[in-house]
């Protein structure tokens, strides 16, 4: 145990432990977060996600800073630290060897979720395919000028999770609803199912007689 303090913080290793520690830590929790879904940034076009929320360019720039520098602290401190125990160079050949490691990893790793951004979006649905479509209450909605509540629409064969409105009354799950509106906001308006095919039924007898 001590030969192992030792090889990371004797000497001038410290320089490259502290922030290999650092960054393997902080980004192994970050990461843990965002697979049990607590830390994830939400995108309504992607799978069971509890809501139609879209981040502005500065939260998304936010986030990927917050992983660069994470990952630029890792890949730093290990290849630092690699080439100053491991290869035995020298302190300042090491820092030289860690800013380049530091910078290629901060990059693969922006790449890798940009890649992954890239081919969420080519599978998107535009939110206005829900006009029409069925789904279920989600939590709770508010009646009409009451405030959200969110529903879950099946558009083709995907279910998306929505921001939601009521059009009448304050409908709770599970209760079926239709999308009778599509918002500015990428928010839904709905209604009961059942309402919506007694009114189509109610026109069809009109247009009957």
């Amino acid at each position: 145990m001590s030969e192992l303090f030792a090889s990371l913080f004797a000497d001038h290793a410290a320089w490259f432990a502290i922030p290999a520690l650092i960054g393997t830590l902080f980004f192994g929790l970050r990461l843990v977060l965002s697979v049990s879904g607590l830390d994830a940034v939400v995108d309504v076009d992607g799978p069971d996600v509890p809501a139609d929320v879209h981040q502005d360019s500065t939260a998304l720039f936010k986030f990927f800073s917050i992983q660069s520098a994470l990952m630029f602290c890792l890949g730093a401190g290990w290849t630092g630290l690699a080439a100053y125990r491991g290869l035995g160079m020298s302190w300042s050949e090491s820092a030289i060897i860690a800013v380049i490691g530091g910078v290629a990893s901060a990059w693969l790793l922006l790449w890798l979720l940009g890649s992954i951004r890239h081919l969420e979006a080519k599978g998107n649905i535009p939110v206005d395919a829900a006009l029409g479509c069925e789904g279920d209450v989600y939590v709770t909605v508010p009646s009409a000028g009451s405030g959200r509540g969110q529903v879950r629409v099946t558009i083709g064969n995907r279910q998306r999770t929505f921001n939601a409105l009521s059009s009448a009354g304050e409908l709770r799950p599970p209760a079926r609803v239709r999308v009778v509106q599509v918002n500015a906001d990428r928010s839904l308006t709905v209604a009961p199912a059942d309402a919506c095919e007694r009114a189509g039924s109610l026109s069809d007898a009109d247009r009957s007689a």
